[in-house]
C-alpha cells in the first residue's frame, strides 16, 4: 500500500472526516432541528478526534517516518494550500475514495423521511 498525499490529502490529513461532519451540520440545520447543532458538532468533534487519534498509531507503524513527515507538513484539521503545490484532483485514488464513502449518502434517509412523513 502507498501513502497518499496526494490531492486534498495534500491541503488537509481527514478530508474525508471533515465532509462527513459538514454533511452532519448541513442535515441538521435541513431538519430545522436547531438545538441539535451543538450537539452534532460536538459529536463529530469526539469521534472524529477518537478515530484519527487511533488511525494515526496505526499509520506511523506502518507507514513510519514518511507518515510522521507528511504529519508535520499536512495540518490534521485546517487545510492549507502549500506553495508550489499545483492541484490534481483526478488521481487514481479519487475513484476508490468516492465509492468507498458512498454510504454517507444514508445521512439523507431521516430528511427524505420527515418530509414525507410532515405531508
Amino acid at each position: 500500500m502507498n501513502l497518499t498525499v496526494t490531492g486534498p490529502y495534500a491541503l488537509v490529513r481527514n478530508p474525508i472526516y471533515i465532509a462527513n461532519t459538514l454533511i452532519c451540520i448541513a442535515l441538521t440545520l435541513a431538519s430545522e432541528v436547531l438545538w441539535l447543532l451543538p450537539v452534532t458538532i460536538l459529536t463529530c468533534a469526539i469521534v472524529y478526534t477518537l478515530a484519527v487519534r487511533h488511525e494515526e498509531g496505526k499509520l506511523v507503524e506502518q507507514y513510519g517516518d514518511a507518515y510522521v513527515g507528511y504529519q508535520r507538513r499536512v495540518s490534521r484539521w485546517v487545510p492549507r494550500w502549500p506553495n508550489g503545490l499545483k492541484p490534481r484532483w483526478t488521481r487514481d485514488y479519487l475513484r476508490a475514495s468516492l465509492a468507498g464513502e458512498a454510504h454517507n449518502l444514508l445521512f439523507i434517509i431521516p430528511l427524505l423521511l420527515k418530509e414525507l412523513l410532515s405531508r
